[in-house]
């Protein structure tokens, strides 16, 4: 998906100004470093279904480091938790969140993951301007350019 509107289930993405309906429920994530800026999503390869979901992207750059964000082909379903990411690199794997190899700390509260619970420090994790439900999650991002690397 670039600057096209493309519609999309019940979704949202929130880009910049403009609301982008997304379709089908699913996002494709490139796998070589991609910057999501705010008007323009890269996406490739890979489907994750968000349901009922607005992202909503801050204009300065956030490095995801230490683990890398991968989301695989096959569909990921997200629990309930409240995900705000700044200073981490969340592994998503084919079924279900997690955490790569260490512990990511993130605000008061606890990122609930199917197979783990992970503390978040709020230095990594804020909420920004705008309440995102997907799926009965939280997800906040900054309106950003945000580097992601699957490999």
């Amino acid at each position: 998906m670039k600057r096209s509107m493309v519609p999309i289930d019940s979704s949202m993405l929130h880009l910049k100004r403009s609301m982008v309906p997304i379709d089908s429920s699913m996002l494709h994530m490139k796998r070589s470093m991609v910057p999501i800026d705010s008007i323009m999503l890269h996406m490739k390869r890979s489907m994750v279904p968000i349901d009922s979901s607005m992202f909503n992207m801050k204009r300065s750059m956030v490095p995801i480091d230490s683990i890398m964000l991968h989301i695989k082909r096959s569909m990921v379903p997200i629990d309930s938790s409240m995900l705000h990411m700044k200073r981490s690199m969340v592994h998503i794997d084919s079924i279900m969140l997690h955490m790569k190899r260490s512990m990511v700390p993130i605000d008061s509260s606890m990122l609930h993951l199917k197979r783990s619970m992970v503390p978040i420090d709020s230095s990594m994790l804020h909420m920004k301007r705008s309440m995102v439900p997907i799926d009965s999650i939280m997800l906040h991002m900054k309106r950003s350019m945000v580097p992601i690397d699957s490999s």
